[in-house]
């Protein structure tokens, strides 16, 4: 059975699933067999997530998605992921198990990350970039692999620097 915990007040007209995960390893003869994953899936409160978006239930933790992140169609978020509160997740993101993104970040339209990686808070992830190894605090980052760019101290400066918004 799959347990699912919603937080109130979720924005949500959409179809978005929620699934067993696809963790599987190799028997002695090489074939394949699933992993149980026996947590579950927490989304908090004020949430949006968009159509045809997978989550993943927690294979040895809960897959969390925390308060106000908002979550775009078409993305996948892998077992066991922790996505912080008030993130920006575009279309197309691939999230790969146990990775985990801090509180603050915004992650790009097609963008892959790794299982296990961690993206700290306050990061930007450029459209396109494969995420591979784990990003500190306030980075600015794209490319694939994903290469830091710059540090910075706050959203709104990346965002003109990106945009180029005046």
């Amino acid at each position: 059975m799959i347990e699912l915990d919603i937080g109130e007040h979720i924005i949500n007209n959409h179809k978005f699933f929620v699934g067993r995960g696809f963790g599987y390893k190799r028997d002695d003869n090489g074939i394949p067999s699933w992993r149980i994953h026996n947590f579950k899936v927490k989304i908090g409160e004020g949430i949006f997530i968009g159509n045809g978006t997978n989550i993943d239930i927690g294979r040895d933790r809960d897959t969390e998605i925390r308060d106000y992140s908002v979550i775009d169609s078409l993305v996948h978020v892998g077992h066991s992921v922790i996505i912080g509160k008030k993130c920006i997740i575009v279309s197309g993101t691939v999230i790969g198990g146990h990775a985990e993104i801090g509180d603050g970040c915004h992650i790009g339209m097609n963008v892959s990350i790794k299982q296990g990686v961690k993206i700290d808070k306050g990061c930007f992830i450029g459209s396109h970039s494969f995420v591979n190894r784990d990003i500190p605090e306030n980075s600015l980052a794209f490319g694939a692999p994903a290469r830091i760019v710059e540090y910075c101290k706050n959203m709104d400066y990346v965002l003109r620097s990106v945009y180029r918004a005046k």
